[in-house]
């Protein structure tokens, strides 16, 4: 689990990435992905945490822990140019999409997903 600010959780919680404890109808539970730490204390600060799932740490912008590709706005312009990527796959910082394969940073630095085409096409990987 990796720590995430106020700021973040209220994020995650807009796009929907916070997974509260809920009751299934099987009778059992799923679990919540995060955790409230001192919530007891009323006057102190709350730390939360929250899982590490690619969605959420591609969301926050942690890329590090992550196994994608860091590419060039060329590389990009390949992409897009052999149809590979359009403008819905492209998921800017601050913004959640499902289904992306590119993402931006804060820094506008571009990473993707290692899908095999994709780097084929860019010249990484080699036949």
């Amino acid at each position: 689990m990796i720590a995430i600010t106020k700021i973040e959780r209220r994020n995650l919680e807009k796009v929907g990435l916070l997974q509260y404890r809920r009751k299934l109808k099987g009778g059992g539970f799923q679990d919540s992905n995060f955790a409230v730490v001192n919530k007891f204390h009323k006057k102190r600060n709350k730390h939360y945490y929250i899982v590490e799932t690619p969605e959420v740490l591609a969301f926050l912008g942690r890329f590090d822990k992550l196994n994608y590709q860091k590419i060039t706005q060329a590389q990009l312009e390949i992409l897009k140019k052999d149809c590979h990527v359009t403008d819905d796959l492209i998921q800017v910082y601050g913004e959640y999409k499902p289904n992306a394969t590119v993402f931006v940073d804060q820094f506008n630095v571009i990473y993707c997903k290692k899908i095999t085409g994709y780097m084929l096409t860019m010249g990484i990987w080699k036949k």
